[in-house]
């Protein structure tokens, strides 16, 4: 399965442009693609190697990271921290006006962008909404 997932990795999100700001997209995708195989989608951020710390969406499997969107960085990544870990509280204490997006911005953002719309709609419809 691993084997699977990268070459999936690799074919839609092989270059630094076609990844860039593109981690939640292609996390729902990556889900979607391999859907029952224990895949879970994680928010947190990425500190990089220059200590610059991004926020970031990524999944993970059997404990391990898969992150379709590694490649967008400019320095490797050398390490991952999960939202609701101590580490990310104390951040996110740091930074208090830092704030998820509200579905109000997220459906500003799909009238510009198609595959974040059919993302939204299709979670909605899933939802219920």
């Amino acid at each position: 399965m691993k084997e699977k997932i990268k070459r999936w990795i690799g074919d839609n999100y092989p270059t630094k442009e076609s990844c860039q700001e593109m981690c939640g997209v292609a996390c729902d995708r990556l889900m979607a693609e391999f859907k029952g195989s224990g895949l879970q989608i994680t928010f947190g951020y990425v500190v990089l190697e220059n200590e610059k710390e991004i926020d970031h969406w990524y999944c993970k499997l059997d404990g391990e990271i898969v992150d379709p969107t590694a490649a967008q960085f400019d320095y490797p990544i050398i390490r991952y921290v999960e939202a609701g870990t101590e580490e990310f509280e104390k951040r996110k204490e740091k930074y208090r006006n830092v704030r998820l997006m509200t579905q109000k911005e997220l459906k500003e953002i799909a009238k510009r962008n198609p595959i974040i719309d059919s993302i939204l709609k299709s979670r909605n419809k899933k939802e219920g909404v």
